[in-house]
Formats: C-alpha cells, sequence, structure tokens
C-alpha cells in the first residue's frame, strides 16, 4: 500500500516538473504576429505536392467534414507536409 503512495507522489513531481519545463518553450510563448520560418519547396516537391492534392480532392468531402471552412489550408498543409517528407528521404 505504502509503495502505491509513493509510486503516485513521484508520479506527480516528475509530471510538475515536465510541466514546468515544456512552459519555456510553450508556443504561446512565441510571437504570434511573425509567421514561422519554412524552407521553400523544390520544383519535385512541388509536383508531388500538387499530386497529392490532387488525390486528396476525390476525398474532399470527408476533409470538410472534418475540418470545415478550413479543409482546403488542412488539405494543402497536409499535401506540403507529405512532399517534404518524402523528398527528405
Amino acid at each position: 500500500m505504502a509503495a502505491t503512495h509513493l509510486a503516485k507522489k513521484a508520479i506527480k513531481k516528475m509530471a510538475a516538473r515536465s510541466a514546468a519545463k515544456s512552459a519555456a518553450f510553450a508556443p504561446s510563448a512565441l510571437n504570434k504576429d511573425e509567421p514561422t520560418p519554412e524552407r521553400t519547396l523544390t520544383k519535385g516537391e512541388e509536383k508531388k505536392k500538387e499530386k497529392y492534392v490532387k488525390g486528396m480532392k476525390k476525398s474532399k468531402g470527408d476533409f470538410e467534414k472534418r475540418y470545415g471552412k478550413d479543409a482546403k489550408a488542412v488539405m494543402y498543409a497536409t499535401a506540403t507536409k507529405m512532399a517534404k517528407k518524402k523528398g527528405s528521404k
């Protein structure tokens, strides 16, 4: 019984430390007026992105159901991420 209590106490301490450390790097600490710097896509990645977008447009209704009016932006962001990921391998 005492071991369980000590384990719970240790978990609480670890969670508190983790929260304190992550607070220093929280996105809210960043200036929201400045856009996040991103590298530009290469020509090959740009072509891959467009290919992914065309494929995603077939299921655009699903995106609209999940993301509402932001569906198009989410679709392009996802395709960009996929193109960058495939290009770096």
